[in-house]
């Protein structure tokens, strides 16, 4: 099978399953809402109305700001991973962000959750091992790796998902898999060499 058809047959089931997921996400209004608050607000504190709100979009805003403040304070080491918890609720109820309070919110954000945890360093480390995983991607040429990674690098945008089991098992799992096929490449190209 040559490697052009492979490829066809990877990316036509990728392409169908994108193409359905985005008619279904188009056609529910709570999620159409939530994209044109997102887009339409200047993701300060000053466009939410309510405080104490705990709407998804709104609260991110939030949250995103006693984060970046936690940064601010703290760029270089961070808060330290015991301590970035007690920090965010403490700024949640200085600047009565009521909502994020009640609910114990962490970053929403796991690019701005490991720069307040463990600062300058451990911001590029995060950052250095997702551009890693993505270049290998492009080096052992699989399109759904590639895919799978650019979409845990644009969920970190909005979701802390290292700071729950589920979300670093699925990471861990995925990547250890993608680090699996790169290595079981580089065997077959060494001993065919």
């Amino acid at each position: 099978m040559s490697k052009n058809s492979l490829n066809r047959k990877i990316l036509f089931p990728v392409f169908i399953i994108f193409a359905i997921a985005l008619i279904a996400s188009l056609q529910s209004k709570k999620l159409t809402n939530n994209f044109q608050k997102i887009f339409t607000t200047n993701l300060s504190v000053k466009s939410v109305q309510d405080l104490s709100t705990t709407e998804s979009s709104e609260v991110r805003i939030l949250v995103w700001n006693s984060s970046i403040d936690l940064i601010s304070k703290n760029w270089l080491f961070g808060t330290g991973t015991g301590d970035i918890k007690d920090e965010l609720l403490k700024d949640y109820k200085q600047k009565g962000f009521l909502g994020a309070l009640e609910k114990k919110l962490n970053s929403h954000n796991q690019y701005l959750q490991t720069f307040a945890t463990l600062g300058l360093f451990g911001i590029l480390i995060l950052i250095a091992m997702i551009l890693y995983f993505i270049f290998n991607t492009i080096k052992l040429k699989s399109h759904v790796f590639f895919i799978v990674s650019l979409i845990i690098a644009f969920n970190l945008l909005f979701e802390s998902m290292l700071e729950v089991q589920a979300g670093t098992i699925f990471i861990a799992m995925f990547f250890s898999l993608m680090a699996s096929a790169g290595a079981s490449k580089n065997i077959k190209t060494n001993t065919l060499a």
